[in-house]
Parts: C-alpha cells; structure tokens; sequence
C-alpha cells in the first residue's frame, strides 16, 4: 500500500511540475515549481523511475531544492 502511496504522490509531483511550469504566474524558475521538480525527483530515486522524469527537469537549474 505504501509503494501505491508513492507513486500516487510521484505522479502527482510530475504533473504538479509540469503545471506549474507553463504556468505564466509561476514558470520554470519559481520556487514552486522547482520543489515539484525535486521531490518528483526524489521519488523517482526510490521508486526507480528516473527514466519517467521529463528531460527539462534534468536542467541545472533543478539541481537543488528551493531554502
């Protein structure tokens, strides 16, 4: 049930990113969007999906998380 619970929240962190991303109030650089990208991110670490992150999140400017 926990591993369901993951990849629920990694899709959901991928679609969030991809909203936000083309979002004109928001964009590729806001903090919101770059927090979707890192925990869309991170899920695909655990869950061994990195082949499912879009490659405009592998950017640099995705790196780091947002402080």
């Amino acid at each position: 049930e926990q591993l369901n619970e993951m990849e629920a929240a990694f899709e959901h962190y991928l679609l969030s990113a991809e909203v936000r991303y083309h979002d004109p109030g928001a964009g590729p650089l806001d903090d919101a969007t770059k927090e979707s990208v890192a925990n869309a991110k991170r899920l695909a670490k655990i869950l061994d999906r990195q082949n499912d992150i879009p490659e405009w999140m592998n950017d640099k400017a995705y790196d780091e998380a947002p402080q």
